[in-house]
C-alpha cells in the first residue's frame, strides 16, 4: 500500500533495482527528488534503457509497517511497483516460493509477513475484452490452437455422407487416413 492508496507490488529477486510505474507517479502526483541518478538497463529485447528520475524515500506500507524504498519511474504495465534486489535486501527479505510468503525485517527489527494465495486452478483466463485492452497497451498475446492428440483418429465411417458409399472407395484410400 502507498500510503492510503493500494497498489500491485512485485517482489523480484530477478532485477537489481527497484520500480515504479508512471501511472502511479501520475495518479499520486509524486515529484522525483532534486538528485538525479542515471541507471542504464539492459531489457529482455537487447535495448538499453536510460532512467533518471529517482524517487528517494518513497513510503510503502506493508501490513502497518512503514517501509522507506527508493525507486526509480519506468513503463510498468501489470505492476505499479517492483521490488527489486536493492531493497529486498536492504529489508532483509526472505522470499519462500513454496509458501507463497515474503518475509522482512521491519524499521524496529519487526518480523512483517507478507502471504499470497496462489491462483486457484492452474490457469489464469481472461476475457477477449480484458485481452484486447492488454495489447492495446502493448502487452505480448499469443494465440493457440490446442488440439487433443490422443483422440482415435478419424475413419471413413465417422463422416455422415461418406457412409452410404464405403464400398466405392479403395483400400489405398481407406489406408491413406
Amino acid at each position: 500500500m502507498w500510503r492510503t492508496h493500494p497498489v500491485e507490488v512485485l517482489f523480484n529477486s530477478g532485477t537489481t533495482h527497484s520500480f515504479i510505474s508512471a501511472r502511479l507517479v501520475k495518479t499520486l502526483r509524486l515529484v522525483s527528488t532534486s538528485r538525479h541518478s542515471q541507471l542504464n538497463i539492459a531489457l529482455a529485447n537487447e535495448k538499453v534503457a536510460n532512467y533518471l528520475e529517482l524517487f528517494i524515500d518513497c513510503l510503502i506500507l506493508i501490513h502497518g509497517h512503514d517501509f522507506l524504498a527508493d525507486l526509480y519511474k519506468f513503463q510498468l504495465i501489470e505492476f505499479d511497483i517492483i521490488l527489486g534486489m536493492d531493497q529486498l535486501c536492504k529489508h532483509q527479505a526472505h522470499i519462500d516460493c513454496l509458501k507463497w510468503k515474503v518475509t522482512f525485517t521491519g524499521p524496529k527489527g519487526e518480523r512483517v509477513v507478507h502471504r499470497e494465495k496462489p491462483l486457484e486452478g492452474g490457469v489464469r483466463l481472461i476475457t477477449a475484452f480484458n485481452a484486447h485492452k492488454l495489447l492495446s497497451r502493448g502487452r505480448e498475446g499469443f494465440l493457440c490452437n490446442v488440439l487433443e492428440t490422443k483422440a482415435p483418429k478419424p475413419s471413413l465411417k465417422d463422416i455422415p455422407i461418406v457412409q452410404g458409399f464405403l464400398d466405392m472407395f479403395l483400400e489405398e484410400i481407406l489406408g491413406m487416413l
